[in-house]
């Protein structure tokens, strides 16, 4: 139980970090305007930033839609393989 513990929060984890790097990746297709940072809680520039997302085409949000999706998947399947190689037996995990 432990062992599908540890995988089950393992997954988790590695959907993060892949999920985060599809986002960095994301942000060579539409890079950020000098000076604006995900992370600032300046008002000023959480300003320029709702700004910026007001400009951003359609496929940026596809883009970062499909980045949560596809990381919906790699935790699923992470999930789903830390069920199989288990005892065999059925602890809730389907």
């Amino acid at each position: 139980m432990a062992k599908r513990a540890l995988f089950g929060v393992l997954g988790v984890v590695a959907s993060m970090i892949f999920m985060m790097s599809l986002h960095m990746v994301s942000t060579l297709v539409y890079p950020l305007p000098e000076g604006i940072d995900f992370m600032s809680q300046e008002p000023e520039k959480q300003a320029r930033l709702n700004e910026w997302f007001g400009t951003l085409p359609t496929g940026a949000f596809l883009l970062a839609t499909a980045c949560h999706a596809t990381s919906i998947c790699h935790n699923g399947v992470g999930l789903k393989s830390s069920h199989e190689t288990g005892t065999g037996k059925n602890n809730g995990f389907q």
